[in-house]
């Protein structure tokens, strides 16, 4: 399905009584002629009565009909400049308006209902996890390594593994609270699965950041995070999806410090000492 479509679908509940849901198929199927479609055309092809399209339009926030497709061809135009690729013949203004609109819809990407209750999820395996494997190779060690200072720095047991090789001797203390944390993009890298497989053989739980949710990384993970896939300059769009990949990383180690310190007055003193040293290292000498 495209952008477009896909944005505002993802607003739908799962609770969608079955009516509405028939609606809901018919759009995802016919997205490319929805903006040529009365509104008797979607409830005749979706086999439901035009109250009910209404319906359907008003529980994604929209007023009715209209409204939903006046926003739809909002999100096609967007979506089309979303995906427009960045070139060598690119002017200095295209360049500078494309990389805003990329980078921020990267981000926004990220906060939809799915991905955040797969953040709580992995939030709570954490703050119960004895030791934390993280892993991320080529161009995804960068958001392993962020994620694995973060979590090290709140006070959790942590290992990093960037490279096949550490991964392969790694003899590392396991315990039935063990999990891993896989970075991929693409969901496909080999290294990736392999030590991915490695850690799930070894009795950890494993959970993802990845593009593809039908990828064999996802497909092996309790959950995974869904970052986006945008088109960059030479349709290199991993970019793009490292910021969505950021801005997980911030949400999982925010609220593993919440959950932690909401229990103990003991971690909040500790996370606070530990914050003034970090800031005081990094260059912010007024701590006390």
């Amino acid at each position: 399905m495209a952008t477009a479509m896909k944005e505002m679908l993802d607003k739908t509940l799962s609770s969608r009584k079955a009516q509405e849901q028939k609606v809901l198929d018919f759009l995802r199927t016919n997205e490319d002629s929805v903006m040529d479609l009365s509104i008797s055309e979607i409830a005749q092809g979706a086999g439901v009565s035009s109250p009910t399209v209404v319906r359907f339009c008003k529980s994604l926030g929209y007023e009715g009909f209209k409204d939903f497709k006046i926003n739809f061809q909002n999100e096609s135009r967007k979506a089309s400049r979303i995906n427009e690729p960045i070139s060598w013949e690119s002017d200095s203004d295209k360049i500078t308006t494309l990389m805003k609109e990329k980078s921020v819809y990267s981000v926004q990407s990220l906060f939809t209902a799915d991905n955040m209750e797969a953040i709580d999820r992995l939030t709570d395996a954490i703050v119960k996890a004895d030791s934390i494997e993280i892993i991320g190779m080529g161009g995804s060690a960068i958001i392993a390594e962020y994620l694995f200072k973060e979590l090290l720095r709140y006070g959790k047991t942590v290992s990093l593994f960037s490279d096949p090789y550490m991964t392969a001797h790694n003899t590392v203390r396991k315990s039935e609270n063990d999990i891993c944390i896989a970075v991929s993009c693409s969901g496909t890298n080999n290294d990736v699965l392999i030590a991915a497989n490695k850690a799930r053989k070894d009795g950890k739980k494993i959970y993802c950041i990845t593009n593809d949710g039908a990828s064999p990384l996802a497909g092996m993970s309790e959950t995974f995070i869904r970052s986006c896939t945008v088109t960059g300059f030479m349709d290199e769009g991993n970019a793009f999806s490292r910021l969505a990949q950021f801005a997980a990383v911030n949400m999982i180690t925010l609220k593993t410090a919440l959950s932690l310190g909401r229990e103990s007055s003991e971690y909040r003193n500790s996370f606070k000492e530990s914050s003034n040293y970090h800031n005081f290292i990094s260059g912010d000498k007024d701590v006390h």
